[in-house]
């Protein structure tokens, strides 16, 4: 079987924010021109919209609703139904683990 060749490493420019009320919280982020940033290595991608929504349930429970679009660039789908799992999953430990009062807690 013949492999593709490796593609470039995807560069993004990242603004994150959030916002709470009550029991929810929303962290939101997009990518962003910067007339400072120059691509030096690789390809500029583009995270088109990501959404974090916390709804805390009870005190020890709390529900995570996780949106994405990105523009890779160059992705195949089969990507999408082999490594992208994973990398959601590592995303999805390190929110959890930022509101952890001890790294210990973590199942992670």
């Amino acid at each position: 079987m013949l492999s593709m060749v490796p593609h470039k490493k995807r560069e993004f420019v990242t603004l994150r924010s959030w916002h709470k009320q009550d029991n929810l919280t929303v962290i939101m982020a997009t990518s962003v021109n910067h007339p400072d940033v120059t691509f030096k290595d690789g390809t500029e991608a583009a995270e088109l919209a990501t959404r974090y929504v916390l709804e805390s349930l009870s005190s020890t429970t709390t529900r995570l609703t996780f949106l994405l679009r990105h523009d890779l660039r160059g992705r195949s789908t089969d990507y999408y139904h082999t490594s992208y799992g994973p990398y959601c999953a590592s995303s999805v430990c390190r929110i959890q683990k930022s509101f952890l009062i001890s790294a210990a807690d973590t199942a992670c």
